[in-house]
């Protein structure tokens, strides 16, 4: 949309007050497309870490949580991994926490 504002005239300051973003967006999109001639959508990309907490593993801790209420993070963690054979999961959360024995 801003390579329309631009081509009917209007200052990249202009342009970013329509589209609500700021003017070194509008900048980086112009200047992209003078580079390659297109411009994918700079927001269609998911950012941050890829989620490998399912739904269905949300499911389990609940049930978990509810039934076993006196259980430290580090048991809940591992019956979760047993279920989902998620093995990545079973490592410890924090080395400040440690491993406590349950006696």
């Amino acid at each position: 949309m801003c390579l329309i504002y631009q081509a009917e005239g209007f200052m990249q300051k202009e342009i970013a007050k329509r589209m609500y973003v700021s003017e070194a967006t509008v900048n980086k999109v112009c200047r992209i497309f003078k580079k390659w001639g297109c411009v994918r959508d700079p927001f269609a990309d998911r950012v941050g870490r890829r989620k490998i907490f399912t739904r269905q593993d949300m499911l389990v801790l609940e049930r978990l949580v509810k039934d076993k209420v006196d259980w430290y993070l580090d048991e809940l963690v591992s019956e979760i991994s047993q279920f989902r054979n998620f093995a990545h999961l079973a490592k410890p959360v924090s080395p400040s926490f440690g491993s406590f024995a349950r006696y």
